[in-house]
Order: C-alpha cells, then structure tokens, then sequence
C-alpha cells in the first residue's frame, strides 16, 4: 500500500492547556492524562502537504514488436544492444511464395488494363470479319441440317409405305455389287464423303472460332462450349468418312454379302414395326440439329451486331472495375509481402531479441522489444485513489532512487492516467513524471521514489 508522509510545517497553537505524560502499562504502552481543563485547540494552519509513493523507471518510448502472420525466420539483422533507425529491417520471414502471389497479381492487373484498352478502342475490322465468317458458316449447318431433315422425312415415308418394287430391286443391286468386289465407283463416292466431312469440319472450326473469339463482347460461354462440342462431332465425321473409304478399296467381305442378302430378305418383307420407329427417331434427331443451326444463325448474326457496335457503356465500366479489383489484389499481396518484415517504428535500442534464422515463428509472438534509452520517465505504482485527487499536471516532483542514493532529480507531473488498476485491495493510478534531466545511470524498471508536492 502507498505511505502518504504529510508533513507539517505550522505548529497547533496551544492555549491555557497543561498535559502530563506518565507511562504506565505491562506491555509499555503510553497514555495521555489531562491534569485540568482542556481549553479548545487554535485552527490547523497547513503550510505544505507532499504525497510519498513507490515508482520505476520506464523508457518514455518502447515498443514489443511482433509479426502479423507467421512464417519461418529467414533472417534475423539486428542484435541485442544495437541502435537502429526508424524504419530500419529488423527481421524477415521466409517470403518466397509471397513474392510469387505478388508477381501474378501485377500479371493480372496488366491483363485487365489491356483488356480495358482494347473495350475503349471500340469495334475492329478483324471482330468483324469473324464474326461476318462465322454467320456464313451457320447458314451453311442450316442448309445441311435441311438436307438431313429431308432424308429423313423420305426414309419414314418409304417405311411408311412398305416393300416396292424399287427398294427390292436396290438391294438386289446391292447384293450383285457386294458378291462383284469392290468398283471404282464406290471408291470415288467413298472419296467424297471425305471431303464432305472435311468441309463440314472446317465450317464448324471457323463457327467456333468466330464465337469463342468474341467472348469478351458479351457472348455466353455457353455458346462457346456449343460451338465446340460441333467440331468434335464434325471430327468424328471426319474419321468415320475415312474408315468407309478404306472400307470401299478393301471391297465387300462375306460379312457384307450376308448383310446384303438379308438386306434383300428385308426389302423384299418391307420395313418392320422397329425399322418405322428407328426412322421417326432419325427424323427427330434431324430436326434438332435443324433448330440447333438456326439458333446458331441467330447467335452469329447477334455476335455481328455487337461486334460492329463496338462495347458499351456497360462494357467498359465491367472492365474498368475488373482493373480496379486487379490493383486492389497488387495492394494486397505488396501488403502481404511487407508484413514479412519487421521494421522499427522509431530510432532506439534493442532490449531484446527472441527470433533465431531457421525458426517458426507464430502471428503476434513478441521477437523484439525495442526502447528509447535516452529518454527515461518516471511511473508511480502505488499512488491510491486518495492521494491521486489532489495531484495535478505540471506538480513539481523530487525523486531519488534505490541503486542510486547519491542521484536525486527534480522533475513534474506529466499525466495522469485516467485509469485504475485493482492490486492487492486498492485502486492505484499511475502518474507519469517527466524528469527535468536524464542521467546515463538509470536503467529500465530501477526503483525510485518521488515526493510530490501536491495541491489541494
């Protein structure tokens, strides 16, 4: 508990007044006896009241200094002892992957601004001109798409109606030519078919790429994907085309000639019940693809639209905000990669030093305490709430101190704090004294003492 010493500097006058001490008592003990009227006390004149209270020295700037986020200790650049600068690097992390995670934001954010560059430009003669190719490639899957629909609707009808005379005397035809062998003319109808496939799959090649190409104005990627999965159909084409082509130079194995033979059992008993819903189902197939190609013709001729009315308004604030967002992610990571320092806040000493190289180091694990040891204050660490009332800012102090009898230094009242803390049963306040002089000897947390001259 503090000890408050008040010292009197006025005596209580006494008046008509006679005490006669006697000592009396097996313990020793002293009692006051009056040997006549007492006569009433003149006023307490209070010339002066200082107020005693334990202190420590503390540095008047310190600081414990931790990392953000963990890592490995890839350095450590200081020692205990040592004076650094304001700002100076006093231990890094292991901040590789960092450096990386910077580097592909700064990869990102020039993406966004080409991408905004080119939005402001306005429509090119190449978006245009691909998008005017891929227009006449979906008309041509229309026109082929027709011809499927067409065929189909004749294969049902023939099924429809049942054996003729000229589907029986085809597959006689058929029958002669797979027992003949192979004709020059199947090969070249096979040939044929190869550069039909061919044609179809560079048409759906250059769809695809008209549609996939103007992605950035506003065409859904589902399109895309669309136009895509075209061309792998297209390839497959491709292949089948050129499987029945060496089919054809090979001519007709036995299994042909027994297919062709019950090819001509079949035409001669006419189409089945299964072979009128095989072509219903051909039909429909047909059909799709014919609305599929119409909806690409729509979507080409969109794309044209768009490509020739250049970007929106829309457009280039979608891709203005995607820089912004691109430069918040640079920031970000710069801000990440620098939380991998520690740097001193201000110029002053290293106290102490926890970090090692090699070391895991967990986020807000104190590595340095770092303080200015040039410029000592004094704190009181026992001055209850009754005595804290009547000390002011700016009270002169005396302070002398425990390893330091010969050193006693004058000095005021800095702050107050507004605070108390509960120790041992009483509210202490902790006043701050700014000495009027530093003296090299002082250390941190040396006990002192300081009278205070306070002020009622």
């Amino acid at each position: 508990m503090k000890k408050v010493v008040t010292v009197i500097s006025a005596m209580v006058a006494l008046v008509g007044t006679s005490l006669l001490v006697s000592g009396c008592g097996a313990a020793g003990g002293g009692l006051f006896q009056r040997t006549s009227t007492p006569t009433p006390m003149a006023p307490v004149s209070i010339a002066s009241e200082s107020l005693l209270a334990d202190a420590r020295v503390v540095p008047a700037h310190s600081a414990a200094l931790s990392m953000a986020g963990g890592g490995i200790v890839a350095q450590v650049l200081v020692a205990e002892g040592e004076r650094v600068d304001t700002g100076q690097v006093l231990v890094k992390l292991d901040a590789e992957h960092l450096a990386h995670a910077v580097a592909e934001a700064e990869a990102n954010l020039k993406t966004a601004e080409a991408q905004l560059a080119r939005a402001q430009v306005g429509p090119m003669k190449e978006d245009i001109a691909a998008a005017e190719a891929a227009i006449e490639v979906a008309r041509s899957g229309v026109q082929t798409a027709e011809g499927a629909v067409s065929a189909a609707q004749a294969n049902l009808a023939r099924a429809q109606v049942g054996p003729t005379a000229e589907s029986v005397a085809i597959a006689q035809a058929r029958l002669r030519q797979a027992q003949a062998g192979p004709t020059a003319e199947s090969v070249a109808i096979a040939a044929h078919g190869i550069e039909v496939a061919k044609n179809a799959l560079w048409g759906a090649q250059a769809l695809r790429d008209g549609i996939c190409g103007a992605k950035g104005y506003g065409v859904p990627g589902a399109d895309c994907g669309s136009a895509k999965a075209a061309v792998q159909r297209a390839e497959e084409e491709v292949r089948i085309a050129e499987l029945q082509w060496q089919q054809a130079k090979a001519g007709p194995s036995s299994e042909d000639v027994a297919v062709a033979a019950a090819q001509l059992q079949q035409a001669k008993a006419g189409p089945s019940k299964e072979d009128i819903a095989v072509a219903q189902a051909q039909l429909q197939q047909a059909s799709g693809q014919l609305a599929t190609a119409q909806a690409q013709v729509k979507q080409a001729e969109a794309s044209l639209a768009r490509a020739r009315k250049g970007p929106t308004a829309e457009d280039v604030a979608v891709v203005s905000a995607q820089v912004e967002q691109a430069r918040v992610g640079v920031e970000r990571a710069r801000s990440a990669l620098g939380d991998g320092e520690l740097r001193a806040p201000f110029a002053g000493t290293i106290v102490s030093l926890s970090a090692k190289a090699g070391e895991y180091l967990a986020g807000g694990q104190v590595l340095v305490r770092l303080a200015d040891l040039g410029n000592w204050q004094i704190e009181t660490t026992d001055l209850t709430e009754l005595g804290v009332v009547n000390v002011r800012e700016g009270d002169p102090v005396a302070v002398t101190f425990d390893a330091l009898p010969d050193l006693q230094l004058s000095g005021k009242v800095a702050t107050i704090r507004g605070y108390g803390e509960d120790r041992q049963g009483d509210i202490v306040y902790t006043v701050v004294i700014a000495p009027d002089r530093q003296d090299e000897r002082l250390r941190w947390n040396m006990t002192a003492k300081v009278s205070i001259a306070a002020r009622k």
